[in-house]
């Protein structure tokens, strides 16, 4: 597991920090009140924007909950695993890697399937133009791997004939613009954000490899779960009420987008058309996703079953919130 980045450091020293200017007050407090809130990890993403309606909706109940960004779905997992943040918004590659190797994660519910494209230049003909091209994507997400398959499926071998280029979601468009890059598997809206801003294209939506549209979902970890369990309930009850609501008033997504990421209307508009926002878990997804990492070398048979898929995968939140 690479070192956390110098951005996640400072952004868990933050977390720890507002939790340490009165510690004998932080540590007499239950989580979710205004002395030690509950900490939600999430990143810029469209699949992600359901976490604010959630804070709206906890603080309505009394419940104070902050935002906490992260680059990638590793380290914001990584803050859950360490208890910097008792839930997040991130993507189940990261969350099965780390699951693996023992580290304490919990899926809760779902987030998204699918949003996510491979977005090259425009003189790249289709996946097999990549071929000698470096390509930007962040390392540990669903984007790598179902780059890594969308390569395969095309005769390509991504240790071999491209270059693959770790970086955050984020910064993959600015990449691609300046010429560091020739091409991005990334997630929404910046995949968008590089066709209409930056002259690129879509060669991809990657959705018909073995990995299908799994995405991201809701985590939390085993020790938050075991003392806070009305709170967990709380949070994905949210969730599931903010992804109903989305639903049914696509134009509200479109608003938060703008307001939240800084992204513009029409990017975010267009976006909606790659991103199936849900919450309800579908293990066999996760299990295919979990047997690919193994077959591409990222995990070990034997990591593979020692997980307890049972406590690792817990669906009874999310179905009765469903309900």
């Amino acid at each position: 597991m690479k070192a956390l980045t110098k951005c996640t450091l400072i952004a868990l020293v933050a977390v720890a920090g507002a939790w340490s200017v009165f510690p004998g007050q932080a540590l007499a407090q239950k989580v979710g009140t205004e002395a030690k809130p509950l900490v939600i990890a999430t990143g810029r993403f469209h699949g992600f924007l359901p976490a604010y309606r959630v804070v709206d909706d906890l603080k309505a109940q009394g419940i104070v909950a902050k935002i906490i960004e992260f680059p990638s779905a590793t380290e914001r997992l990584e803050a859950v695993a360490a208890g910097y943040a008792n839930m997040s918004y991130a993507g189940l590659t990261a969350s099965v890697l780390l699951r693996a190797r023992g580290k304490d994660v919990v899926i809760v519910a779902s987030t998204n399937e699918k949003g996510r494209a491979l977005v090259s230049k425009q003189d790249v003909a289709d996946v097999k133009g990549l071929k000698g091209k470096k390509i930007g994507v962040t390392f540990g997400s669903i984007e790598q791997m179902t780059l890594i398959a969308v390569l395969r499926q095309n005769g390509l071998d991504a240790s071999k004939d491209v270059t693959l280029i770790n970086m955050p979601a984020t910064d993959q468009p600015i990449a691609f613009n300046s010429g560091s890059i020739d091409a991005y598997m990334g997630f929404e809206p910046w995949a968008v954000f590089g066709v209409k801003n930056f002259g690129g294209k879509v060669v991809s939506y990657p959705y018909n490899t073995s990995l299908g549209a799994v995405d991201s979902g809701v985590e939390t970890n085993e020790a938050f779960l075991k003392e806070y369990p009305d709170l967990v309930k709380a949070v994905v009850a949210a969730h599931v009420k903010a992804v109903k609501y989305y639903r049914a008033n696509p134009d509200d997504v479109i608003k938060s987008g703008v307001a939240n990421y800084k992204v513009p209307e029409d990017i975010m508009k267009e976006s909606m058309k790659n991103v199936e926002l849900t919450y309800a878990i579908k293990l066999d997804q996760i299990k295919a996703l979990a047997q690919f990492l193994i077959e591409m070398g990222f995990i070990k048979k034997e990591e593979y079953d020692r997980i307890d898929w049972p406590r690792f995968v817990n669906t009874t939140f999310v179905d009765a919130a469903a309900k």
